[in-house]
């Protein structure tokens, strides 16, 4: 395929004409539309939220040089064993007891096939636990592999090459509750990819999906654009004919598909079309690289992605079936245009209503960072202040955002709070510092209680997010000697009594369920009583500060 860009090579003789004949209709369209040149000139404020960033576990480096240890993603096994599970993108898929890896299997030595390189998300890309897999084993992985390895089930629209190919498979346990892999596997998908970059590396089931709902059970997969915009390949972009930049959403355990290896959900917006060229599968489009996408596991249970942009704008997007999110037409809230690979903004057209794209509901510039990295909704009970709180940060300079989720609507872009870190000695620092490069590689983990993991492979360490006052952490239904409130539940009144007979003073903080501060006491005796008559019913967090130990107890109000 000849294009334009190509000519400046071929024919330099004709290049200058090129040049001006796009220049001048730049030109023109600058005349209509209006150039943005600092998309969003407000910068990110501190909302003064602390936490601290408690060193984990370090999972074995795989190379030498840096990255240590290219580490993707961190999930916990959904069979209650409390295993953490971690990818390493050049292969090494690695689970976690307590906070010892060891290996489970290295896709490397499994698929002769597999590359890692040379795009930077090439590789070992993401993993997913069926949630039945407790009984049933199965999980699922996604790689590469080199082109023409196997006749691909998807291709690209437009392209002058394929230069990977990403494939989707599924693995089965003999033994789900073991820590090495003996089982058999098959392939489900595979797609030719055109570029290097923005591949799959994120596919994931709904965690609030109960069974019996038409939810469970499905295999979301995130499918970025494949650096099709860069390459001025458009036609793989805004398309329900293409694959690119979309999320599909399957039933694994399904065969209506084409290839007959997986299901296509009946609810999926585009199931019921009459259009033989529309991929069933899709579930939204309108991405560049939906690089990661979780759900909150409470309140609104609202469906949430990180939407890695060009050269002007990071997204966070609520995801709803059908929708297109503008890509390559729009980035962020603005007009998008890549004349001569310029990469510019426009304010909207006046009649932008008639396009029906689906905004961001929060977004960034890259005066604070390149690239977006998808997080988490906070629900665990360590943190209250977090609690609530959409925790994410940018890739290349790993500083940490958060934005209340109850603030995030359709149509309204949410404003976005930095947050100040700590290190395991308590004072001020960034993970730049903490990983002694230029670069944090930053990813976010989840355990199944709720509490979020930070993620970075230029050293291949893993840390905790944990409370600024914390420098132990204990459950006081786990510690021999603990603070705590009984009775629990109770009707407000609480007897606070220390299961020790040291003679320190105690200190108590309650928190509702937003995370928001109702009740302190600085001084406690070794028994008091606590009146939180005056507070609504509910679910409330409590921590007592005991010299330098923090105890956590969840109460409840009736």
């Amino acid at each position: 395929m000849i294009k334009v860009y190509h000519s400046f090579i071929l024919y330099p003789s004709f290049t200058m004409r090129i040049i001006s004949l796009i220049t001048l209709l730049f030109i023109a369209f600058s005349s209509l539309h209006s150039q943005v040149d600092n998309p969003i000139p407000e910068s990110i404020s501190p909302s003064g939220l602390i936490i601290k960033l408690q060193d984990f576990t370090t999972i074995p480096k795989s190379s030498n040089a840096v990255p240590r240890a290219r580490i993707n993603l961190l999930r916990e096994a959904p069979d209650n064993s409390g295993r953490l599970f971690v990818n390493d993108l050049r292969g090494e898929f690695w689970v976690i007891e307590g906070n010892s890896p060891s290996l489970f299997i290295n896709l490397d030595e499994v698929f002769p096939n597999f590359i890692n390189a040379p795009g930077k998300g090439t590789g070992f890309g993401a993993f997913a636990f069926h949630p039945e897999f407790a009984t049933n084993g199965l999980f699922y992985t996604t790689h590469t592999e080199s082109t023409g390895s196997a006749p691909a089930d998807y291709s690209p629209l437009e392209f002058d090459q394929i230069a990977m190919q990403w494939i989707l498979t599924e693995w089965k346990c003999d033994a789900p509750s073991a820590n090495t892999f003996v089982g058999t596997r098959q392939e489900i998908l595979r797609f030719d990819y055109p570029g290097i970059f923005h591949g799959m590396q994120e596919i994931t089931f709904n965690p609030n999906a109960q069974n019996g709902e038409t939810d469970f059970g499905m295999l979301y997969i995130c499918l970025g654009d494949g650096a099709s915009s860069l390459n001025l390949q458009d036609e793989n972009l805004q398309s329900t004919h293409s694959f690119m930049g979309t999320i599909f959403r399957i039933n694994p355990l399904g065969n209506n598909s084409p290839n007959g290896e997986y299901g296509i959900p009946s609810g999926n917006p585009f199931a019921n079309t009459t259009d033989p060229d529309v991929l069933k599968e899709i579930y939204a489009y309108g991405f560049r690289n939906p690089h990661r996408i979780s759900w909150d596991t409470e309140g609104s249970q609202l469906m949430l992605e990180g939407d890695i942009g060009e050269k002007n704008i990071e997204e966070l997007n609520i995801i709803l079936p059908g929708k297109n999110y503008g890509w390559n037409q729009r980035e962020g809230t603005f007009l998008f245009d890549n004349t001569l690979g310029q990469d510019f903004v426009f304010n909207l057209p006046s009649d932008d209503s008639l396009n029906n794209y689906t905004y961001p509901v929060a977004m960034y510039d890259h005066d604070e960072g390149p690239a977006i990295v998808g997080g988490y909704v906070y629900r665990g009970v360590e943190f209250p202040e977090l609690y609530g709180q959409y925790l994410f940060g940018d890739i290349v300079n790993g500083k940490l955002f958060h934005v209340p989720v109850d603030s995030l609507q359709l149509g309204k872009s949410a404003e976005i709070f930095s947050v100040e870190v700590r290190g395991n000695d308590g004072t001020v620092t960034t993970l730049l510092s903490e990983v002694q490069q230029d670069r944090a590689d930053l990813r976010f983990g989840k355990d199944n209680e709720g509490e979020i993991y930070v993620l970075t492979k230029i050293d291949g360490v893993i840390r905790k997010v944990v409370h600024p006052d914390a420098v132990s952490v204990f459950s006081p239904k786990k510690a021999e000697e603990a603070n705590w409130l009984s009775p629990n539940p109770s009707d407000g009144r609480f007897i606070f009594s220390k299961n020790n007979n040291e003679n320190t003073k105690s200190h108590i903080q309650v928190f509702d369920s937003v995370g928001k501060k109702v009740f302190e006491k600085e001084t406690l005796q070794n028994e008091d009583t606590i009146n939180l008559t005056y507070l609504p019913k509910g679910i409330y967090w409590v921590h007592f500060f005991n010299k330098n130990q923090v105890y956590l107890q969840q109460v409840v109000i009736q």
